[in-house]
């Protein structure tokens, strides 16, 4: 579920923007115009960045590290938007504020060294050279494939060692799930799995927000649009450190390794 961004304008810009007419043409070239939809997408955004920062190195060990939500302060509390409130822990542990850009459609920190996120005892922590790149699309979550591909590509990590944090409405409130691969019906992770080809071949965390009470007669959007109680806030503030966890035992042992502690 996304919240309704504003319409595109129907003209070409002198910049080069691409037109609304150019756009629906694309978009009925099947799978292979999913792809030229999301770098018109860009482009006409003015994202049409394609290096990494030439002080960035990424080795074979970084692990691009997705949050998905809804951009705006009108989002920010709600539950669809746990995978941001995981990533801003995520910055809030490893990453400096001078690390931050934007880099296609998408707020982006790092690489940086993934060790702070194993727990203090872990010998793990004096031999890891695992590091995560960190992002959090801006495309609204329906269009999330839109950023995550570009910069998988720009920064030469395959989907193999991508990890995308998602709300899960079929998990109880704050409950966690590690997931290697497979498919998905949230929106978002459709949206990656589309621009990908049908490649579902990346990891996920779940994280639950439980479903509305069948006699409550709040939809599904309405539920997933809406911000947490107080009692599920306090839940979820838990199961945001835990999460943090989670990702620091995947991108050391894999998904597999990552189990929630009980």
């Amino acid at each position: 579920v996304m919240a309704k961004p504003p319409a595109p304008k129907a003209t070409t810009s002198a910049g080069g923007g691409v037109s609304l007419c150019v756009r629906r043409a694309i978009v009925r070239a099947s799978r292979l115009g999913r792809k030229l939809v999301a770098q018109a997408s860009l482009l006409a955004a003015g994202n049409s960045n394609s290096s990494r920062p030439r002080n960035v190195v990424v080795s074979d060990s970084t692990w691009l590290i997705l949050g998905l939500g809804n951009p705006g302060r009108r989002y920010a509390q709600t539950r669809h938007n746990i995978g941001f409130v995981v990533l801003d822990a995520l910055v809030e542990r490893l990453a400096k504020t001078s690390m931050h850009r934007v880099e296609h459609n998408a707020h982006v920190w790092g690489p940086v060294d993934a060790a702070p996120l194993l727990a203090q005892d872990d010998k793990r922590r004096t031999t890891s050279a695992s590091q995560v790149l960190l992002a959090k699309p801006q495309t609204f979550m329906n269009a999330s494939g839109e950023a995550v591909i570009p910069l998988g590509d720009t920064y030469g990590i395959p989907p193999s060692r991508w990890l995308v944090v998602v709300d899960d409405l079929d998990l109880e409130t704050a409950e966690l799930r590690m997931k290697p691969k497979g498919s998905s019906t949230q929106n978002g992770m459709r949206s990656i799995a589309a621009c990908l080809d049908g490649n579902t071949d990346f990891a996920r965390l779940r994280v639950g927000i439980s479903r509305p009470p069948k006699d409550s007669g709040i939809s599904i959007v309405e539920y997933v649009l809406g911000e947490w109680t107080d009692q599920e806030a306090v839940k979820v503030s838990t199961a945001v450190d835990e999460a943090a966890s989670l990702i620091g035992d995947a991108v050391h042992g894999g998904p597999l390794t990552a189990k929630v502690k009980v």
